[in-house]
């Protein structure tokens, strides 16, 4: 694919994200996209058969966007800096809508559509597997209770992240979250769940 065909993916993949948020999978159109963009529907069509395409496109975007985040994760010989780093609370917005809203559509559309839940699965366990790795890891290093099964630990802390992605979409708008102040509780409550402590390079 050459750049400019990435760049117009790209473009089109942002306005389907804001739009999903704004007005979910069904009620959005492909002419809505395409107003959202700023280009023609038939444009759309050049790069994607159909909307469920464009749902898919964004499922493996956001599944790349972390994995790149876990092999970043990894680079650190201290876990409480790779998980503070991996799972760092953002509240930032689509469009409007907090990131989580985008979340509920996709676990929505999963739960009826097989070709989508086929993609969410494979990326979800891909994810599940490789924070598994790093506290196997950290286990070896003495950073973590070696009692822990490490599969369902990283289940848990993955639903604690996107459990706090749903609170947020949940949130009206006169709650005030801080997101200095989520991290530090979400890192004192995976530092207690896992028996953590700090082994700095040296002392490895």
């Amino acid at each position: 694919m050459n750049l400019k065909a990435a760049a117009r993916q790209e473009q089109i993949l942002r306005a389907a994200a804001a739009c999903f948020a704004r007005k979910g999978f069904h009620q959005t159109t492909m002419d809505d996209i395409a107003r959202e963009a700023g280009i023609s529907a038939g444009l759309i069509y050049r790069h994607f058969a159909s909307k469920e395409d464009l749902i898919i496109a964004l499922v493996e975007a956001h599944g790349h966007e972390t994995r790149a985040q876990l092999d970043q994760a990894r680079q650190h010989t201290d876990l409480a800096h790779a998980l503070a780093a991996f799972f760092a609370v953002d509240s930032q917005e689509i469009d409007g809508q907090p990131k989580g809203v985008l979340l509920v559509e996709v676990v929505a559309e999963s739960l009826r559509n097989q070709r989508v839940a086929d993609v969410v699965q494979r990326d979800d366990q891909q994810i599940v597997h490789g924070l598994a790795d790093l506290i196997v890891q950290a286990q070896a290093r003495g950073q973590v209770d070696p009692s822990l099964a490490p599969i369902e630990a990283a289940e848990l802390l993955l639903a604690l992240s996107d459990g706090m992605l749903l609170r947020l979409a949940l949130a009206s708008e006169h709650d005030d979250f801080d997101d200095a102040t989520l991290n530090k509780t979400f890192q004192t409550l995976y530092t207690r769940f896992l028996g953590l402590h700090t082994t700095t390079e040296e002392e490895l």
